[in-house]
C-alpha cells in the first residue's frame, strides 16, 4: 500500500463528520509560514496527527485553537 492508500483506509474509518486538513491548509487558516507551523508543532502548541511523513490536522481543533488564542488588535 502506498501512503496515500493508508491514510485513505484511516480516514474511512473516522466519523464522517471530522475533516483533517494538511499543513498547507492550516498555514492559511493561521496565516503563518510553514516554519511557524513547524515550530508550532514541535512545541506542541496545536494538534497534529503524523500518518507516515504526512501531518494532518482535525479541522475543527484547529478552529478552536484559533479561537482561543484569537486577540482583538486595537
Amino acid at each position: 500500500h502506498t501512503s496515500a492508500e493508508r491514510i485513505n483506509v484511516i480516514l474511512d474509518n473516522v466519523s464522517e463528520d471530522v475533516t483533517f486538513i494538511r499543513s498547507a491548509d492550516v498555514c492559511k487558516l493561521l496565516n503563518v509560514s510553514n516554519s511557524t507551523l513547524r515550530n508550532l508543532r514541535a512545541a506542541q502548541a496545536i494538534p497534529f496527527y503524523k500518518l507516515g511523513g504526512t501531518f494532518l490536522y482535525n479541522k475543527e481543533e484547529i478552529m478552536n485553537y484559533l479561537a482561543s488564542n484569537y486577540s482583538k488588535r486595537l
